[in-house]
């Protein structure tokens, strides 16, 4: 088993490289006679991520090879990426400390082995050094807001969006010693003697990936083939919300209601005041706006 990006796997590479330049990635590897040469870009004016792979049968005979999607999460077991997107926000509720800001800390670690081959991440340094197992990482932090809103559980993704939120540091900014406006790469868990200090801020996929949470996500505004899909995963206390969404040459206003105060699920959906058929709005390309009307229930 193997990837061909960068998700970790048990066996070493025989030969990796990974190119990045203006706008796009490449990533090449072999393993086990197979090479692959993926290029990663999102074309000008698109949402879309591109992967482009090529893949080279080097070993002179025939190969069959299996491709399988994968949802990517830092886990020193690699066969567990094939079922943990149970695993992961069940993980994230079990075992856990209240910090001074009320924020959750998980102490049950996926990295505490020493599998340094594997992943940067799994190399135990002593407990006060900040290059460790002992920080949260933040990028993946989001991973486990979307998986709790694919799940259907709303109050539980918006907590864990919440718990991050540069803007929630504000009265903790002398234990957080970083910008309040910005997102940190790391914060620092109890295990180490500065707990809940952050560190390397600007630097951290971790403001793309929240926004992607956010409002793809929790507020289900999501981009698809057919149209701009709606379907929220939001706390069973939000009463209704609005956003106002720019795509493919038109403006759409969009306004949710829950009414029934549940986390999922849509009961009717209208646009320019007509009914519509699922919860997919079509695309216009006209430049107008359009009023949208969705009920949850």
């Amino acid at each position: 088993m193997f990837s061909p990006f960068y998700i970790p796997t048990l066996d070493p590479y025989d030969m990796f490289e990974c190119h990045v330049g203006p706008g796009y990635s490449r990533i090449i590897s072999e393993f086990y006679g197979i090479r692959t040469d993926c290029t990663i870009f999102v074309p000008i004016d698109d949402e879309s991520e591109i992967r482009e792979v090529k893949i080279t049968n080097k070993t002179g005979g025939r190969l069959e090879i299996d491709a399988i999607s994968v949802v990517e999460y830092t886990h020193f077991d690699a066969v567990k990426q094939f079922n943990n997107a149970d695993w992961v926000p069940q993980t994230m509720q079990s075992r856990c400390v209240r910090g001074k800001d009320g924020s959750l800390t998980l102490t049950q670690y996926a990295f505490m082995h020493r599998e340094t081959r594997v992943n940067f991440l799994t190399s135990n340094h002593p407990v006060s050094s900040f290059e460790s197992d002992r920080k949260r990482f933040l990028h993946t932090n989001p991973w486990v807001v979307i998986a709790g809103a694919i799940m259907g559980n709303g109050d539980r993704a918006y907590e864990y969006y919440k718990q991050i939120n540069p803007a929630a540091k504000n009265d903790i900014i002398d234990e957080y010693e970083c910008e309040p406006y910005v997102y940190a790469q790391n914060i620092l868990s109890d295990e180490h003697p500065q707990f809940g200090l952050a560190r390397n801020s600007w630097l951290t996929g971790a403001a793309s990936w929240m926004y992607q949470a956010g409002i793809k996500f929790i507020l289900g505004i999501r981009p698809v083939y057919t149209g701009l899909k709606i379907d929220p995963c939001i706390p069973a206390g939000w009463s209704s919300f609005k956003v106002r969404r720019k795509y493919r040459g038109s403006v759409y206003d969009i306004e949710v209601t829950n009414p029934e105060h549940i986390n999922r699920g849509v009961f009717g959906l209208r646009v320019d005041g007509k009914k519509i058929k699922g919860n997919v709005v079509p695309v216009f390309r006209d430049g107008k706006n359009h009023p949208v009307e969705v009920v949850m229930g």
